[in-house]
């Protein structure tokens, strides 16, 4: 990774851990071809956009299994009612 990253002309790079709750989601990795560490502002300005991606991708998440629990419950319910039609 550090050799292609490096073919490609990255020269700093810093990483956001994408955390909700205590719980790690992701891991958001920056880099840039300006040499030199990345300043205050923005790994503040980095770690706001890593909450905000946390979040969106537990909300994502919970959406996924609500939709999946909904298709089981209609699943069930036709399964139910045809049972009683017989």
């Amino acid at each position: 990774l550090a050799v292609a990253l490096a073919a490609s002309g990255v020269e700093a790079l810093v990483a956001v851990p994408l955390a909700v709750e205590g719980q790690l989601v992701g891991l958001l990795v920056v880099g840039r071809r300006a040499p030199g560490a990345f300043q205050a502002d923005e790994r503040e300005f980095l770690a706001g956009l890593g909450r905000h991606a946390a979040i969106a991708v537990r909300q994502a998440r919970v959406l996924g299994a609500l939709r999946d629990a909904l298709d089981t419950l209609r699943r069930t319910q036709e399964q139910v009612l045809e049972q009683e039609r017989l």
